[in-house]
């Protein structure tokens, strides 16, 4: 279902994908052929793929948890370079691994922000589509859209959400994570989301239990193969 919410980044789930995804030099779509030239489905021939961001991160209100998606124009706005800048940097430092988080990436968590996401509980993480972490902009969904008592608002029926579709970019997400059918609804502050089996799959994949609003510094994951 698709969901306006309010949380803090806090922390880094380091995936198996790593940070970012080889993706069309034109628009978000994922490449097709990463080791070959291709022609993308928007027309763009490719020659060369190129990184573009796809960060997992825990994203708190309270006691509630849950992982969400962000993607590469988001993150290339908060963060101010492309992935595709940041991880020519690392190579020419010695560094190829996309397990190995960058110091930049430091600057997408302990951030409040307003969240209209896809939600998939059944993947336990929540696809960004559309973002907001203007101080102003988040105080007013919180006041206008997300209800202390644990009622909803109907996405249809409240302003705010206009105005969240207004003076938000939309988000360009590669089409694996475009949805044939959307159910929208309202998740209640009074209804947290409990996710045991986030921490375990984060430990399935040989990370540490992290604490605090930053992760360690480039963290590397080693294969299980």
């Amino acid at each position: 279902m698709l969901c306006v919410t309010v949380g803090t980044t806090q922390r880094f789930f380091v995936s198996k994908h790593g940070w970012f995804y080889y993706g069309c030099t034109k628009c978000s779509l994922k490449a097709s052929d990463v080791n070959n030239p291709y022609k993308c489905s928007c027309g763009q021939n490719v020659e060369h793929a190129i990184p573009r961001y796809r960060v997992d991160i825990y994203v708190v209100d309270g006691d509630s948890k849950f992982r969400f998606v962000f993607w590469d124009t988001d993150c290339a706005d908060i963060i101010g370079k492309s992935a595709d800048s940041i991880y020519k940097a690392m190579l020419e430092e010695g560094d190829d691994d996309p397990m190995i988080y960058p110091d930049d990436l430091d600057m997408l968590l302990g951030k409040k922000m307003a969240f209209r996401a896809k939600v998939q509980p059944t993947f336990g993480q929540a696809s960004v589509w559309k973002l907001s972490y203007d101080e102003e902009f988040v105080k007013e969904i919180e006041k206008d859209y997300i209800t202390d008592e644990g009622d909803s608002k109907s996405l249809n029926q409240n302003p705010v959400v206009d105005r969240v579709d207004e003076s938000i970019e939309s988000l360009s997400a590669y089409g694996e994570n475009d949805p044939d059918k959307i159910v929208t609804n309202t998740p209640s502050k009074g209804s947290p989301v409990y996710l045991d089996a986030v921490d375990s799959e984060l430990q399935a994949y040989g990370t540490t239990q992290l604490s605090g609003t930053k992760p360690a510094k480039k963290v590397k994951i080693e294969s299980d193969a």
